[in-house]
């Protein structure tokens, strides 16, 4: 403890020299090269958890509409839109779901109008890269269509 205390004073003494700009500069050099290195695998981490949520809510949904199934004779659905809007509220209401639409506008359509026999679920990215994920009433796992899917 007393190493520390008196190198504490020594780094500290009013006739210390200090840095100059220059070892500053070769700092912030050294900082911004290890941050172009980080950055871009920050970015593709950041996409990829925000494409498990949208894979996570699109099973929920998938779950919520077997029991919605095994309550009444058709899966629930909306034939009209065709996936044009977001329906996040629609469906937490009718599936009793909490889907958080920070980052995705989802909606669930019906093949058949008549029928309502099946359905595709869809996960649209609201800003960002373009890409939706869907899963329908026999798929086992989402898939992604658009160009930017990872």
């Amino acid at each position: 403890m007393k190493e520390i205390i008196s190198f504490l004073k020594k780094a500290f003494r009013q006739d210390s020299r200090g840095v100059t700009l220059i070892e500053i500069l070769i700092v912030l050099i050294i900082v911004g090269i290890l941050a172009s290195f980080a950055f871009p695998g920050y970015i593709k981490m950041r996409e990829t958890a925000v494409d498990k949520e949208v894979k996570s809510a699109l099973k929920l949904v998938q779950s919520a509409q077997k029991i919605y199934r095994l309550e009444r004779p058709y899966f629930y659905g909306d034939a009209s839109s065709g996936c044009t809007t977001d329906k996040s509220s629609e469906i937490n209401t009718i599936l009793h779901l909490d889907l958080v639409n920070s980052n995705w506008n989802y909606c669930v359509d019906i093949s058949d109008p008549a029928t309502h026999a099946d359905y595709t679920a869809r996960g649209t990215r609201k800003s960002g890269t373009a890409r939706t994920w869907r899963i329908g009433s026999k798929d086992q796992e989402a898939s992604c269509t658009g160009a930017t899917c990872l």
